[in-house]
């Protein structure tokens, strides 16, 4: 479905707004719409993603609540991080080759879902790390949903997987959505 009839059959009539630093482009408003529900918003900037060539889990981690805490999502990289590697410990957050980590507790300033494209991994192509507020936790069914239709189409998957940079993996995101 074309991005916009998406948009308009979701039934938003408010704009989406996500900072006057970024410019706003349909992938931002795919996954603003896509991920949030009216009361919330969330942060997904060019700023909060990363391209992984040969970093290990930890790294990939440490790397991506950097991203977040850089963007104001939170306040404290390590608590953050202690957090997310005992909800794994719990329940794994891998889902096919997507990796979808988050912590036990909130720890959101804001709402925002790094997003890292993983290369030279057999495990993982692609990591999407949840920072939700206390309130928006509901969001998270919303992204594993959109994450299913992302696995369901293995070609989309792979040449999304396969890209090189934030506007190529932008083009290839709406595509899929």
């Amino acid at each position: 479905m074309h991005i916009a009839a998406r948009i308009a059959s979701l039934g938003t009539a408010s704009p989406v707004i996500l900072s006057p630093l970024y410019p706003i482009s349909c992938f931002t408003i795919a996954l603003k719409v896509a991920f949030t529900s009216e009361k919330s918003s969330i942060t997904s900037v060019k700023s909060l993603f990363h391209v992984f060539e040969n970093e290990n889990e930890e790294e990939i981690l440490q790397i991506m609540a950097e991203l977040l805490k850089a963007e104001g999502c939170i306040d404290e990289t390590e608590a953050f991080l202690s957090s997310v590697k005992e909800r794994e410990k719990l329940y794994s957050t891998l889902y096919g080759k997507i990796r979808m980590p988050h912590p036990l507790h909130s720890f959101a300033k804001k709402n925002g879902i790094a997003c890292g494209l993983v290369k030279n991994h057999e495990k993982i192509r692609l990591v999407f790390m949840m920072c939700l507020r206390k309130e928006d936790t509901s969001i998270y069914n919303h992204v594993f949903d959109k994450i299913v239709t992302i696995l369901e189409d293995e070609k989309a998957f792979d040449a999304l997987c396969n890209v090189d940079d934030f506007e190529q993996f932008e083009r290839m995101f709406e595509s899929i959505l």
